[in-house]
């Protein structure tokens, strides 16, 4: 018996064609193009910070269509991944760095989670990580009452605690030439500041900061912090680190301003986009969590840490400072 051969349907295909077409328009290429014109609203800066993701669902729609020789629609996006990748890969070729450096300090930066209560999480990662310096956001009092255990290893210290998502400490193993916290924007809220001492004398400026997330009216806020807390930086003498969730992605114009203003560098060139937050969601994690050093400080190693019960994921950095000159 002769059975018949299924024949395939190209009506049901090009529907099919269709459909992807039309998701991969609204959905990836559409707002990879409203997020040129980042500057003029908070809603298209906000695209800027999916340049991944919009990246990851072109690439095999583009490819599709082309295999199917739809090659109109597959070429528009293909120029739209193209964009996208233009965006990410540079941070993936390796930084030109100074060859020395006299000391290696290790940051840790982390966003805790005010209502996170996995306390023992982050104080466990800090003993076994052992940075030198650790810059911890969102901490309340039930945060600060248990990373008071770090008090012995980390005897220096510069703290604001608060019972929103803006308190700020700064834990050293090394003095502070001086420390403040510092208020800064209309919001006034606190960012840290810390001249730290190394072993033979040389020092460095360090920075924390969290501004507003970038919704509504908030969105100012965070430009005007982001300018003020970048000019206190440039301000500073010697070698500079401003760190921190600042709350705003590598590819918006305001991270352009940013690194303008504070002349510092992108901790992550040469190791990637390392995304920060959200913690439990891979597939639309972004990098908001950020280190900025001087150009004469060499980053040696740069990585994202495990979970600790955040919606943020800690930033371990190894930075190389340059050596005190003896005359």
């Amino acid at each position: 018996m002769a059975f018949p051969v299924k024949q395939p349907n190209p009506q049901k295909s090009s529907r099919y064609i269709q459909t992807l077409w039309s998701i991969s328009v609204i959905f990836l290429l559409l707002p990879t193009m409203i997020s040129l014109a980042a500057r003029l609203h908070w809603t298209f800066d906000l695209l800027t910070s999916f340049h991944v993701q919009y990246a990851l669902g072109l690439l095999p729609i583009a490819c599709l269509l082309l295999v199917k020789k739809h090659w109109v629609k597959g070429g528009i996006l293909l120029v739209g991944l193209s964009y996208n990748l233009f965006l990410i890969l540079p941070v993936y070729f390796p930084a030109v760095q100074s060859t020395t450096s006299g000391h290696s300090l290790r940051l840790m930066v982390t966003n805790v989670w005010s209502s996170n209560r996995q306390h023992e999480k982050l104080l466990h990662l800090i003993r076994e990580e052992s940075p030198d310096l650790v810059l911890a956001l969102e901490v309340n009092d039930a945060w600060m009452r248990a990373l008071r255990e770090l008090t012995d290893e980390y005897p220096y210290q510069q703290n604001f605690a608060r019972p929103d998502n803006f308190g700020i400490v700064l834990f050293s193993k090394y003095s502070f030439e001086e420390s403040e916290i510092l208020e800064l924007g209309d919001r006034r809220l606190p960012s840290v500041f810390g001249k730290i001492v190394l072993k033979d004398g040389a020092t460095v400026s360090l920075i924390g900061t969290h501004p507003l997330p970038p919704k509504g009216r908030a969105a100012d806020f965070r430009n005007q912090q982001l300018s003020e807390v970048a000019n206190f930086a440039a301000n500073q003498s010697g070698h500079v680190v401003l760190c921190g969730d600042l709350n705003v992605t590598p590819w918006s114009p305001h991270w352009d301003n940013l690194l303008k203003q504070s002349k510092l560098k992108d901790s992550r060139q040469g190791f990637g986009i390392q995304p920060s937050w959200p913690a439990g969601n891979r597939l639309l994690r972004i990098p908001i969590d950020h280190v900025l050093v001087s150009d004469q400080i060499k980053v040696n190693n740069r990585r994202i840490g495990p979970r600790i019960g955040s919606d943020h994921l800690p930033v371990i950095v190894d930075l190389g400072i340059p050596a005190e000159r003896k005359f």
